[in-house]
């Protein structure tokens, strides 16, 4: 009974109208970034790997720390714990190596500067749809990994790579 339904991602919009049968009423509006993600930079020296999320297991950190685990870089994990999955975040700091860090959550200020000073971001999530993240990260020079999911490839077509997230050692090469 609703006189529209928003979608961020084709795929998504796909979905609901397959679902729903309401292909005139859905429509695909893509987010968009805050405005202190628009403004230009000084680009400085980067280093390591970041991720950014609620750490839970559909954001699948775990893979990621494993794929960190011996690695010659480091790893931010920036988030706060999901409340109902604290066995999830008690596994990721049991199989964190010594280059994981767990920097939890940030202001937008300081996550500005955590993109402009990381290599790369990488979302690892089982299901996103869209992966906002990622579009802020590209936006402050970050090269990106996400999961080879359709949601997300629909969105960030060629300008980031993209991984198995089931797969430990496809997350590291990437």
């Amino acid at each position: 009974r609703s006189a529209a339904i928003i979608t961020s991602s084709a795929s998504e919009k796909k979905r609901v109208c397959s679902y729903f049968g309401l292909a005139e009423t859905v429509h695909h509006i893509p987010l968009g970034l805050p405005a202190a993600f628009l403004h230009d930079f000084e680009p400085a020296e980067r280093s390591g790997v970041l991720c950014v999320g609620r750490i839970e297991g559909l954001k699948n950190q775990l893979n990621l720390i494993k794929a960190a685990n011996g690695a010659n870089w480091d790893l931010k994990i920036i988030g706060k714990p999901s409340a109902n999955q604290p066995d999830y975040f008690k596994q990721c700091q049991q199989a964190a190596g010594k280059n994981v860090q767990f920097v939890g959550w940030l202001d937008a200020e300081n996550l500005l500067e955590a993109y402009r000073s990381a290599k790369v971001l990488v979302l690892p999530s089982f299901f996103e749809t869209f992966g906002l993240v990622a579009l802020e990260a590209l936006s402050q020079g970050c090269n990106v990994v996400i999961a080879d999911r359709p949601d997300m490839n629909s969105i960030f077509n060629e300008r980031v790579l993209r991984c198995n997230p089931n797969n430990p050692a496809d997350i590291k090469e990437k």
